[in-house]
């Protein structure tokens, strides 16, 4: 019995058949709970944020809005017949895209100046796309015609405006010079 040859193409097949099946029963459970990259339900997919072609970011509004209004804005013949120079400060709201509640502050005579830049802030460009909220607007006017770097931190004077400004988003300060 011992010296009964057994067919060995049979065993072959036993054995090329063991393996692969072996190998797929150890590879199994770590295909199992691996990520699958299968298809993903479209309704489960967030929807891109579709942006208007004419639509700026918000602080691209406010750099428009501030420019728009240093280009209104001029400087009162009865200021420069009294010789005005200094911080004045506008606190408004924005509501719906419209400007409310225009108040301007000045400390000492106001020379026309407080009507001025109402009219500047209510012919700004309309409707304003920035925010709803509160907003406050340092001005400052120079007869010499330029700039010298002030800033409301820097005044002095700006104190009293910093506390009327609290809760108040303080926007860039608008420069009107004389020219």
């Amino acid at each position: 019995m011992l010296k009964q040859q057994h067919p060995g193409n049979l065993a072959r097949l036993k054995y090329l058949l063991a393996v692969p099946i072996c190998a797929a029963l150890l590879c199994a459970p770590a295909l199992a709970f691996s990520k699958t990259y299968g298809c993903i339900p479209a309704k489960s997919l967030p929807k891109p944020q579709e942006q208007k072609p004419d639509t700026l970011p918000r602080n691209a509004y406010m750099v428009r809005f501030i420019g728009d209004l240093g280009l209104n804005t001029k400087y009162p013949a009865e200021a420069i017949k009294n010789k005005f120079e200094g911080h004045v400060i506008a606190t408004f709201m924005v509501a719906a895209n419209k400007l409310k509640d225009i108040k301007v502050i000045t400390t000492g005579k106001e020379y026309g100046i407080p009507e001025e830049i109402t009219r500047a802030l209510q012919n700004c460009l309309q409707p304003v796309n920035i925010q709803p909220g509160k907003y406050a607007v340092p001005f400052y006017f120079s007869l010499s015609g330029s700039y010298h770097n002030h800033t409301v931190d820097k005044d002095d004077k700006t104190s009293v405006f910093n506390s009327i400004a609290n809760g108040f988003t303080l926007l860039k300060e608008v420069v009107i010079a004389y020219p």
